[in-house]
């Protein structure tokens, strides 16, 4: 049995490359015009009105208000386009009309594209029917747009990648993702999702190596919860591939920690331990994890 397609819902917004750093707004302005221009965004609000206004923003007014900062015109528009949509959640077609005029200025900045793609991209994954099918489709156009355009940056096939691991298919996210790999192979996400796609299609021993080679370094932090998922995959691939002993040894272990530390299971799905110890693994950590489970009620 494959996972499923993001195993915990949550959304990764590592692909986006857009320096989102944050500085108080009482802090002395860094001499970084980017640290100083997310610090103005942060303390002006600006673009915080009703979707309603906020489909008719003055951009002028806002490149005007902004000029002071060393940062080019279609930079400061991207940067605005983030913040509408991420603090404060606006419809594509707002986000989208940020990203337009920033083209406007600068047509062949890749980066501008690139954003403009992972934002339809996350659109795109909140809802199914053709207009979402729609706006996948705008997505993938943007990304290759950047692809086109700057062959450098591995962030760009991680995200023609990624693209294709939602709307498209597995075996050509891998070779995306593998190219973003030849590019940086120490990409860590690029390396946890060409895991995530040999294990949906079940190629358990390839799965088994890749998640084995994932820099585990990468995800500290916030980003912690993902160790839990490596190791999970990493026990299913071993149950599969017959590694019985190791299965359950890496299984034990994350039950040792969820029953050790409860919060660090809210939101994993633990499908595929429910799966393993329900099952084959029943007669071992059966008890360990009905009692994992309780905690999680």
């Amino acid at each position: 049995m494959g996972r499923s397609a993001v195993l915990t819902g949550r959304i990764d917004a590592r692909d986006r490359a857009k320096l989102r750093g944050r500085l108080d707004a009482d802090l002395v302005p860094s001499i970084d015009p980017h640290a100083e221009l997310d610090a103005w965004l942060k303390a002006a609000g600006y673009g915080s009105e009703r979707a309603a206004i906020a489909v008719r923003m003055d951009l002028d007014d806002y490149l005007g208000r902004t000029a002071h900062i060393d940062v080019p015109a279609q930079e400061r528009l991207r940067r605005l386009a983030i913040e509408l949509e991420f603090d404060y959640g606006f419809a594509p077609e707002v986000v989208d009309r940020v990203y337009l005029a920033a083209i406007r200025i600068d047509p062949n900045d890749y980066l501008l594209w690139h954003s403009r793609g992972i934002s339809m991209k996350y659109a795109a994954r909140l809802g199914d029917g053709e207009k979402w099918e729609r706006m996948a489709a705008k997505a993938w156009r943007w990304l290759l747009r950047a692809w086109e355009l700057e062959q450098s940056d591995p962030q760009v096939p991680y995200s023609l990648g990624l693209w294709h691991y939602y709307f498209g298919s597995k075996e050509e996210a891998e070779q995306w993702l593998e190219h973003t790999l030849e590019l940086r192979p120490d990409h860590g996400f690029a390396r946890l999702y060409r895991a995530y796609c040999l294990h949906d299609r079940e190629r358990w021993s390839e799965a088994l190596a890749a998640y084995e080679a994932v820099p585990l370094q990468t995800f500290q932090g916030h980003q912690d919860w993902r160790l839990d998922v490596i190791l999970e995959g990493q026990a299913y691939c071993k149950l599969r591939t017959g590694d019985r002993s190791g299965a359950t040894a890496d299984f034990g272990r994350l039950l040792e920690r969820w029953e050790r530390e409860p919060l660090r299971m809210r939101g994993l799905f633990m499908r595929l331990t429910k799966e393993a110890c329900e099952g084959p693994l029943c007669e071992e950590l059966g008890d360990a994890f009905r009692r994992v489970a309780e905690l999680d009620t």
